[in-house]
């Protein structure tokens, strides 16, 4: 009995000596592969770029890793303060661009100089003024000169023959910054002008309020990207002002902040469509524009009302994750931006094609009647706004079909019987089984002197939600 159990034991430390055997090879090769990768893939790196991190799985995939923030996350820009700032040492940088690219206009009968002469001025003054923003370290390790000046402008350049004053349409996509001493911060720049690639860094002398600029091939050179820790030298050294960098560091209120991204946005809607396009709440623009060419269509329609407007009051809401700024227009139209930080906003131009969080609690807590008050308030909205689409699909199809059977025959109606601007009253309204029907009075919201009257009556239908179906008739 005892030699089997010594055989037993011999046996199973055999197979426990395999065993280890066979999980030291396992190791050794599991290595030799890892390390292989190490030099193919690379999965466990973690590429940055302007959009934020990228990691790579072992076949080659990108995907966005998850990444607790720390302090190399921690310098994505989040004040207005310092983003302003940013922004306007960018114009003044756009400003001498135009004058070497000829994209400003030069009079003639103000200055006793011919046109050549004026020209040749422009380009000497922008050049001069350039060179005295980049930064002494950039000049000495790459080196500028007046052709590698005028080349880095004409990247940008729009008409070039010195005709018109011409707007610049500047993109910040993001912003990184880091202090790199008390007085000094760099910012890593992230952008475009006139939709080609603008990238950069601003070296900032808070306490002199100065900066100087690196163009984007010292931030390739030296491996930048937005931690801001890599092996290129930005030196901590004060800025003098030469007359050419002095940065304005003010303080911004609310009221900047609304006027800057209504302007910005405005601009982008005559020079940049596109852009204006992209910044529209993704689910307001899948309702209001199925296609980046009906906003066109709405941008030519509406081309003069939209040049002109202006804002007059504005209102602030605070939510956990955004701040909107809700602004109306001196015709009392509404623009809502919804803004994460400074560069990060989404921009609506009406409150009516989706219900805001303001609007549901209202309308949630109205009674039947007042809910009718607040789509027909929608309805004229959307009308003064030239939004006949949105009123179109709110008609009971068999009225609808029997009277304007095309979206046109609807709009050329509205356009003979109504007014550009229409005001409303409320004189009366009664009650149908499931039907409300409101008689109002409506005025030419552009001419108060006009004393004619149209009366209309409408005919409508809650239905689930916020939706509603509705008819009409004219007196």
């Amino acid at each position: 009995m005892n030699n089997i159990k010594i055989k037993k034991l011999i046996i199973s430390i055999v197979i426990l000596i395999i065993c280890i055997f066979l999980l030291l090879i396992s190791l050794v090769f599991i290595n030799k592969k890892s390390n292989n990768n190490e030099n193919t893939i690379q999965n466990n790196e973690i590429i940055y770029t302007k959009d934020g991190p990228v990691k790579y799985t072992e076949d080659g995939k990108a995907y966005t890793p998850e990444i607790p923030l720390n302090d190399s996350f921690d310098n994505v820009i989040k004040d207005h303060k310092t983003y302003f700032m940013i922004k306007n040492i960018l114009n003044t940088y756009i400003t001498y661009m135009k004058q070497i690219n000829g994209d400003q206009t030069i009079e003639v009968g103000r200055l006793q100089m011919t046109e050549e002469e004026i020209k040749k001025s422009y380009i000497e003054g922008g050049i001069k003024a350039i060179y005295n923003i980049i930064d002494p370290q950039y000049i000495q390790d790459i080196g500028v000169d007046n052709n590698k000046i005028i080349e880095k402008c004409k990247k940008y350049m729009k008409i070039g023959n010195y005709t018109e004053n011409v707007i610049y349409d500047l993109d910040i996509e993001n912003i990184f910054i880091k202090e790199i001493s008390e007085e000094i911060t760099i910012a890593l720049i992230y952008s475009e002008i006139n939709n080609a690639e603008f990238n950069i860094i601003l070296k900032i002398d808070l306490k002199n309020r100065t900066y100087t600029m690196f163009w984007s091939d010292y931030i390739e050179n030296n491996n930048y990207d937005q931690t801001l820790e890599q092996s290129g030298t930005i030196n901590s050294d004060n800025i003098e002002n030469n007359g050419f960098n002095f940065c304005i560091i003010g303080e911004i209120d609310d009221r900047y902040i609304v006027l800057q991204l209504f302007y910005e946005f405005k601009n982008k809607l005559f020079n940049n469509s596109k852009a204006a396009y992209d910044l529209l709440n993704e689910e307001y623009r899948e309702k209001k524009f199925e296609t980046y060419s009906e906003f066109e269509e709405y941008i030519e329609k509406n081309k003069k009302k939209l040049n002109e407007l202006n804002i007059e009051q504005f209102e602030i809401k605070e939510y956990e994750e955004y701040r909107e700024y809700i602004c109306i227009d001196q015709s009392g139209n509404y623009f809502i931006f919804d803004e994460k930080n400074p560069i990060e906003y989404t921009v609506l131009l009406d409150t009516y094609t989706i219900d805001l969080p303001e609007f549901l609690e209202k309308y949630n807590n109205a009674s039947e009647d007042k809910k009718v008050g607040y789509n027909i308030e929608k309805v004229f909205t959307a009308l003064n706004l030239g939004d006949y689409k949105y009123v179109y699909n709110k008609i009971d199809e068999t009225f609808k079909n029997n009277n304007f059977n095309t979206l046109e025959a609807f709009e050329k109606y509205i356009q003979e019987k109504l007014y550009s601007n229409n005001s409303i009253e409320y004189e009366d309204y009664k009650i149908q089984g499931n039907l409300y029907i409101y008689t109002i009075n409506i005025k030419d919201g552009d001419n108060k002197n006009n004393s004619d009257v149209v009366k209309m009556n409408i005919i409508m239908q809650l239905q689930e939600g916020t939706d509603f179906v509705m008819s009409f008739s004219i007196e």
